[in-house]
């Protein structure tokens, strides 16, 4: 019974789809209007063909990601919910292949999924 409870209770507490888009969506707008995000250039559309790539297998019925590039020299990605993934510029420099960056953003969409 305290197991049912339990389960219960974080099915009330973890948002939705719909809830985790909004929230998503709240922040990006917010950490967008801060970071110096590349917009058009040829990388940042790489970037995005790579990340639609994983998503397809890894996440087929969501409502599609959006991977973005940071103009920032700092080695670090990082995910909001409902798909907004970050990738810092510093990162893509220093990754060996386009395999190992793959390896970072299918690392991002888990924690998403």
């Amino acid at each position: 019974m305290a197991c049912v409870a339990s389960a219960l209770v974080l099915a009330a507490c973890t948002p939705d789809v719909a809830q985790e888009h909004r929230l998503g969506a709240e922040a990006a707008q917010q950490l967008e209007a801060e970071l110096p995000i590349v917009r058009g250039a040829w990388p940042a559309e790489w970037l995005q063909a790579l990340g639609d790539s994983l998503v397809r297998v890894a996440d087929p019925r969501s409502g599609g990601y959006r991977f973005a590039l940071v103009n920032s020299a700092a080695v670090n990605a990082f995910a909001l919910p409902g798909g907004h993934i970050y990738v810092h510029r510093g990162l893509v420099e220093r990754v060996g292949s386009r395999d190992e960056l793959a390896s970072v953003l299918a690392h991002e969409i888990a924690h998403v999924v």
